[in-house]
């Protein structure tokens, strides 16, 4: 399991029925749980924390309004994860390396 805290600081520009929305993500912490367990062997669950991390996205969307509120989106978001810290699981060291993460996001939702 992987918890990632941030404040997302963004801005957005209307032009109806168009908008563009940059966003800035301010990361406050990730941590992430390995379930070594599971493994049996004796190992123990161990929890690791990254020690930075940053990200930041895009939106473009569509608003129709006429019969029913709709909002089509597409979305881009990067994160960039630094290592973690290092855990042992009582049978070897754990840590995760850096990571880069980049979704695209197609959404269709209702306005009311």
């Amino acid at each position: 399991d992987q918890i990632t805290t941030y404040l997302p600081l963004s801005a957005t520009y209307w032009t109806y029925p168009y908008f563009f929305k940059m966003e800035y993500r301010h990361w406050l912490a990730t941590t992430e749980t390995a379930r070594a367990s599971e493994l049996g062997g004796g190992r123990d669950d161990v929890t690791l924390k990254s020690a930075d991390a940053s990200g930041y996205a895009f939106q473009m969307g569509y608003i129709i309004m006429r019969p029913l509120g709709l909002r089509l989106t597409l979305e881009w978001a990067h994160w960039h994860f630094g290592g973690s810290t290092w855990a042992s699981d009582g049978v070897e060291t754990l840590s995760e390396p850096d990571q880069n993460i980049t979704e695209t996001t197609l959404g269709l939702g209702l306005i009311f």
